[in-house]
């Protein structure tokens, strides 16, 4: 029997682009994981709050941070920067404005740019929007 929360669920759907086979797959290859190592293989808010809460430390700090989790999750720093935009939009609903929509835009319809590139607009941008609130 799982006990997986709804975030959980969430975030292997979104991993596996809700390729119901991907998602049993995985479910079934973790199944024994207790919530703790279940929190630590599927990207999950906290990883998103952490990001957050670094937009205010040193860019190095985030930066480091960021490319770490890319590569714990095999995911793309875009396609984890996206997925920071989403937590943000659906968490922290005081924080949206068109400012801020703005710099998502800038990031998110951005094309043949390289993800270094994407990671330092993301990183000096977004601090200093944070910073000035």
């Amino acid at each position: 029997n799982l006990s997986l929360s709804k975030d959980t669920i969430n975030a292997i759907q979104d991993i596996y682009n809700s390729d119901i086979r991907s998602i049993i797959n995985f479910i079934q290859l973790n199944q024994n994981l207790d919530l703790n190592k279940w929190r630590e293989k599927v990207l999950n808010n906290d990883i998103f709050e952490n990001i957050h809460k670094k937009m205010g430390k040193e860019e190095n700090d985030l930066y480091s941070y960021i490319n770490d989790i890319s590569l714990k999750f095999n995911i793309g720093i875009k396609s984890l920067i996206q997925r920071y935009f989403d937590y943000l939009i659906r968490n922290k609903k005081t924080l949206i404005n068109k400012e801020l929509l703005d710099l998502i835009k800038g990031i998110t319809h951005c094309e043949d740019v390289k993800n270094e590139e994407i990671l330092n607009y993301f990183c000096n941008n977004f601090r200093e929007y944070f910073s000035n609130l």
